[in-house]
């Protein structure tokens, strides 16, 4: 016999279940558009972290914006390196650390795909253009409440 939920608790499923499918939907539309380059979302968030750094950036940097282990920001650097996107050097205030930072193809293709990809942004963002700041503030309490 199936127990009953209250209808916070009936809201709260079906809102996980909306940002689940919105989420998966979006993950296929930035795969599309990154296949060409044989870039992955993960790939493209540290090619945009780079991008807005202006500059070698440590790897913790990356960490904290992506919110992803360090390991996994390794491999993510790692397949990027072997691509030519980024270059790593070591850093000359503290040789424990490294830098990575993007190569001249790394910053036209980032521009490139920025560039080319705005409108579809755009467009999927259309029907919430006035309420973006307020969806982006509720989207990061969800992951601030998610990661307790």
């Amino acid at each position: 016999m199936a127990t009953v939920l209250d209808a916070d608790a009936m809201a709260a499923i079906e809102l996980m279940f909306a940002l689940r499918s919105a989420v998966q939907g979006l993950d296929n539309v930035f795969t599309r558009w990154l296949e060409k380059d044989e870039l992955t979302p993960g790939r493209w968030q540290v090619l945009v972290v780079l991008w807005a750094a202006d500059g070698p950036i440590p790897h913790r940097v990356i960490v904290q914006a992506l919110k992803v282990s360090r390991a996994t920001v390794s491999g993510l650097v790692e397949a990027l390196l072997a691509q030519a996107y980024v270059e790593v050097a070591e850093d000359p205030q503290d040789r424990r650390q490294v830098l990575v930072a993007l190569t001249p193809k790394g910053e036209r293709t980032t521009l490139r795909l920025l560039h080319e990809n705005t409108q579809l942004l755009q467009k999927i963002f259309r029907n919430i253009k006035s309420d973006i700041r307020k969806f982006e503030t509720i989207l990061s309490r969800i992951d601030i409440d998610a990661n307790r």
